[in-house]
């Protein structure tokens, strides 16, 4: 299943190595949805992301609690768990793509908490992983025949 949304982390992400020195980091992504209850708040879904390669390493410093993300995730499943004291079930999928969408989250004192991630740099990490956006044709070369 894919998912593509806009989230928000729920947490700073912590970059890992495997034993055969990949990279990866975990993203604690919170989706709003449905309708506002009465205090005004919508409800949210929490999904447990992994990122991988050379793409999380560039990224992780910038992937920081309460920054907006637009996240395109591959693999979306439910994973059932089980403890000695209590049972339950996550919502888990990998990083296929990743934008900021800004709003990043502030500090008490109303400041930035970290500065957002600059657009370069999210480029550049994409680049080094390996990923090739699909091109997109200019604006002005679309049919104006558009009935909206």
């Amino acid at each position: 299943m894919k998912m593509i949304g806009l989230a928000r982390l729920g947490a700073d992400a912590e970059i890992r190595f495997t034993e055969s020195g990949i990279a990866y980091a975990h993203l604690s992504l919170a989706f709003d949805y449905g309708k506002k209850d009465e205090s005004g708040k919508r409800p949210t879904q929490w999904v447990r992301a992994t990122m991988w390669g050379k793409r999380a390493e560039a990224l992780a410093s910038f992937l920081v609690k309460g920054t907006l993300l637009l996240v395109d995730l591959r693999d979306v499943h439910v994973r059932e768990w089980q403890t000695d004291t209590k049972s339950g079930a996550s919502l888990e999928g990998t990083v296929n793509d990743v934008e900021f969408a800004g709003g990043g989250s502030t500090a008490s004192s109303g400041s930035p908490a970290r500065p957002a991630a600059p657009a370069r740099a999210a480029h550049n990490a994409a680049k080094a992983d390996g990923y090739q956006p699909a091109s997109t044709p200019a604006l002005d070369n679309w049919d104006d025949d558009v009935p909206f």
